[in-house]
C-alpha cells in the first residue's frame, strides 16, 4: 500500500440519495429475515442493499506518479480513469445557491433555497477538480484539512 503522504483519497459525495440508503438499510435487514425463509433469495436482497449502502463518488491523487483519478465506488470496488497532472496551481471555495420547486396537488408549490460551499483544487492545465461540497463552511474547511496538508495549499474562499 502507499505511503499515506503520496496519496490522498476523498469521498466526494454519496452516489445514492439519503432515501435509496434508507431502502439499502431496510433490504439489508429483510435479508436476515430472508435467510430464514428463502436462503436462496437471501444474497440478492443482501447485495442490492450494500450495493445503495456502499456507493460513493470520490477523487484520489497519487503525489508520487503524478496522476489523479475521479472514480464511482460500489461495494468498495473503485472504477474511474486514470489521469496526469504536474502540479496543483490552487485549493479554492465556492458558493452556489441552489432551489427546487416542491410541486403539491391542493396548492401551488414552494420553492426551496439553500446556499453550498463546494471545494476545488484547480490544476496546472487550468483543469477543475471538485472535492467536496457542503451547507456548513466550517465543516467543509474540516474536511479540506487532509487536502490542504497533501497539497501544501492555503484555501482561498470566493463565496
Amino acid at each position: 500500500m502507499a505511503d499515506p503522504q503520496e496519496t490522498l483519497d476523498i469521498e466526494t459525495e454519496k452516489l445514492f440519495p439519503s432515501h435509496f440508503r434508507v431502502v439499502g438499510w431496510i433490504l439489508m435487514f429483510m435479508s436476515l429475515v430472508i435467510l430464514l425463509y428463502a436462503p436462496v433469495a437471501f444474497p440478492i436482497a443482501l447485495i442490492i442493499g450494500l450495493v445503495l449502502l456502499t456507493g460513493y463518488t470520490g477523487v484520489v491523487f497519487d503525489k508520487r506518479k503524478k496522476r489523479y483519478r475521479i472514480y464511482n465506488s460500489i461495494l468498495w470496488i473503485k472504477m474511474g480513469t486514470w489521469y496526469s497532472y504536474n502540479e496543483a496551481v490552487k485549493l479554492y471555495i465556492n458558493a452556489r445557491k441552489t432551489s427546487q420547486y416542491m410541486y403539491t396537488q391542493v396548492t401551488t408549490g414552494s420553492t426551496i433555497r439553500s446556499r453550498e460551499f463546494i471545494a476545488f483544487v484547480k490544476l496546472e492545465n487550468e483543469e477543475k477538480v471538485f472535492l467536496a461540497g457542503n451547507t456548513n463552511k466550517d465543516k467543509l474547511l474540516k474536511a479540506l484539512e487532509p487536502a490542504v496538508a497533501f497539497f501544501q495549499l492555503e484555501v482561498e474562499d470566493y463565496s
